[in-house]
């Protein structure tokens, strides 16, 4: 990302901010995790960012410029795509599956172009017949080769606005993710379930994720989360926010 290959990650969620910067051997040379207020529009939490960054620079005597984002929206689209090819001869995989994934973005800039393409994720590969859970580049294909992918997509205008907003802070956004999806994965590895589902209820957000095998089966955000239960407690009992938001907390409570 940089001459020195370092690693920049910003996850912005709507209550913490964590920023960590790796090496190219991903060791870890700074890291800190920030509160920030919850009810403040996401553009503002751009200057706790800047503040980090400047610390970050401080500490590694380095100019951050590349950046890898991390966030979650209620607006996730998934596309489900197979794509199928038969050779007329014997060819490695590698050579055949080069020109899916061509064919694969070919019809996501044509048909969701107004999207960001997040994650490009391979449900199931078969190859003349058998089935693989990822694509064994290595092996050859003699008759035919299908691979189910699951695309992750962010809406494309609040991409670009984002990008825009890091420019004026001299960050260069190289790629984002989709932080639902990646804590899903992890949890799932540590659990070591074939089957798992995660409900997550963020701030103004709730996201149910489904996994199988480590493969993505479902994931669906809407933009209801638990701020809109605080303000529901406040309106109807007449009472400030702070003190719905402890009532909210105490359900969790037992007798």
């Amino acid at each position: 990302m940089n001459k020195e290959n370092f690693y920049t990650l910003i996850d912005i969620g709507s209550s913490k901010l964590r920023f960590s910067v790796f090496d190219s051997n991903l060791n870890e040379k700074f890291s800190k995790t920030e509160n920030i207020n919850n009810n403040i529009d996401f553009f503002y939490k751009f200057d706790a960012i800047n503040n980090i960054v400047k610390k970050a620079e401080k500490k590694i005597s380095l100019h951050i410029k590349d950046v890898i984002l991390i966030f979650d929206t209620a607006d996730i689209l998934t596309v489900d795509i197979s794509l199928n090819k038969n050779p007329d001869r014997k060819f490695k995989v590698n050579k055949i599956y080069e020109s899916i994934i061509l064919e694969l973005n070919q019809i996501i800039n044509s048909n969701y172009n107004n999207y960001y393409h997040a994650h490009t994720i391979i449900n199931k590969c078969v190859i003349d017949e058998k089935i693989f859970d990822d694509v064994p580049k290595n092996n050859e294909i003699s008759k035919n080769i299908k691979i189910d992918f699951k695309i992750i997509l962010f809406p494309g205008k609040n991409i670009s606005i984002i990008k825009e907003k890091f420019i004026k802070y001299n960050l260069n956004v190289v790629n984002i993710f989709c932080t639902s999806y990646l804590k899903s994965l992890s949890y799932s590895k540590k659990l070591g379930f074939n089957k798992v589902c995660f409900l997550e209820i963020g701030w103004e957000r709730t996201s149910l994720i489904s996994l199988e095998n480590d493969k993505l089966k479902f994931i669906k955000s809407i933009p209801v989360g638990g701020n809109h239960i605080t303000k529901d407690i406040s309106n109807i009992f007449k009472i400030d926010l702070d003190q719905a938001e402890k009532i909210k907390k105490s359900f969790n409570e037992t007798e």
